[in-house]
């Protein structure tokens, strides 16, 4: 199996990602969205997990604490959604923040690293089960719903130098004391950390001490445009290696190239609903202003504008896409491009992630053009994890050299498209894959076999 997990960060994820539970396995729930609609997000949780058999977590969040403004408003202050969390998990991280700005744990004393991470763990087992106010009569005919998380994130610091690996051991070990249901750890490190085959080892041995059977990675600035080719080698090698001691990693990040690293043992990717397939600190306040609408053009896997992809599809020989909402939202490309026009024109649409989620309105009721295009996403991203599970290594590579000879060209010529975008990220997976297909297993039916 390979587990896709979608992440549900504010009210406009809604519709698109409780209307479609047959288009992921699982759903991370943003801390402060969880702790700020508290008895909204408890209503959440035990119909998705009970009637549609979804399993969830909860993201720790606190790795933003570490550095930067992030977390506070333009004058400061502590952002409402931040505070919500914070009344959660209590001292000793409230008043570490509200003292020292930030709450890096590397100045931070034992104690204090051990009673954060023993809160962050409290919180997410004992949320959806803690003073719930929820009609459970509503869940008689499924009998008790499964409220625990499938597993425990806990906190995770930012690893960009080996000296923080301690600090890293600190707190997981403090967290695996506190936790009653199994541990599922992040380790969140950066490209040049992966280059050295000592370093990945020492970043492995993290989680295999404590003798876990998954866990998550993060590595920042994965962005696909700005990769090169010895880096997704590193990244194929991490994967591998991971995977070689046991233990079953899952991106908290991803976008499709994380898909093709299922054959390197890879068992999962994250991604949001028109977002987070990559990860890069962010340390300035934002005002969550809108973002632009963007359609998931899949044989190039990348996002461009709804005018962008019916450019390209009307000068290939793509289809438009079948999936279950396109096929009943538009006729042809030209049929979308003229209807996202229409409603571009009569309404601005509300950005699907801003960062103040204490604003978002819950106007997901509504089909909108936004949800349309996130629904069609998730859509299409389910469709690479089926993919990856019924076709073979080099069936997927041929694909890929295929799509990427079909939209080069058009997409090179495209007036819709900035002269300074490529499509050589396709290339550079196709490489660094090929260039380690030593490693790579045929299809992922030899995973479960042990070939």
């Amino acid at each position: 199996m390979f587990e896709t997990t979608v992440r549900y960060n504010n009210n406009n994820n809604k519709h698109p990602v409780e209307t479609q539970p047959e288009f992921y396995d699982s759903i991370l729930f943003e801390p402060h969205l969880v702790a700020f609609n508290s008895d909204a997000t408890k209503e959440k949780i035990y119909d998705i997990t009970g009637s549609e058999g979804i399993d969830y977590y909860i993201d720790p969040g606190l790795a933003e604490f570490e550095r930067g403004r992030n977390f506070r408003k333009e004058n400061g202050d502590i952002t409402d959604w931040t505070r919500a969390y914070l009344r959660h998990l209590g001292d000793p991280l409230s008043s570490i923040l509200e003292e020292r700005g930030n709450a890096n744990p590397e100045k931070m004393t034992e104690q204090d690293i051990s009673e954060i991470a023993a809160s962050v763990v409290r919180f997410q087992e004992t949320f959806a089960t803690d003073a719930v106010n929820v009609d459970l009569s509503n869940f008689a005919d499924i009998g008790s719903p499964p409220a625990e998380p499938k597993k425990i994130i806990p906190w995770y610091n930012k690893i960009d130098d080996e000296s923080k690996i301690s600090t890293a051991k600190t707190i997981l070990n403090a967290s695996q004391d506190a936790a009653t249901i199994p541990l599922k750890p992040c380790v969140y490190t950066t490209k040049s950390m992966i280059s050295d085959a000592g370093t990945r080892s020492n970043l492995i041995d993290l989680v295999d001490e404590l003798d876990v059977s998954e866990c998550f990675l993060i590595i920042e600035g994965l962005d696909k445009r700005e990769t090169g080719q010895s880096v997704y080698e590193n990244v194929i090698k991490f994967v591998y290696d991971i995977r070689d001691r046991g233990i079953v990693p899952h991106f908290l990040y991803g976008d499709f190239f994380s898909h093709l690293l299922a054959y390197f043992g890879l068992g999962g990717t994250t991604y949001g609903t028109l977002y987070a397939e990559e990860h890069t600190e962010e340390l300035k306040a934002t005002d969550g202003g809108n973002f632009p609408n963007r359609y998931y053009f899949d044989p190039i896997k990348d996002f461009v504008n709804p005018a962008s992809a019916a450019d390209l599809g009307l000068n290939t020989d793509f289809d438009l896409c079948d999936c279950p909402v396109c096929s009943r939202k538009f006729d042809s490309w030209q049929d979308m491009a003229e209807k996202v026009q229409e409603e571009e024109d009569e309404d601005d649409i509300d950005d699907d992630e801003p960062q103040s989620f204490e604003k978002v309105e819950d106007n997901s009721s509504v089909e909108n053009l936004k949800t349309v295009l996130q629904k069609h996403y998730l859509a299409k991203r389910w469709d690479h994890t089926l993919t990856v599970q019924s076709e073979s290594f080099d069936d997927l590579i041929a694909e890929l050299k295929d799509d990427h000879q079909s939209t080069v060209t058009p997409f090179s010529q495209s007036f819709q498209i900035n002269d300074d975008r490529d499509l050589d990220y396709m290339m550079r997976w196709v490489h660094a894959a090929k260039e380690m297909d030593q490693l790579a297993y045929d299809t992922l039916d030899d995973f479960r076999t042990g070939l």
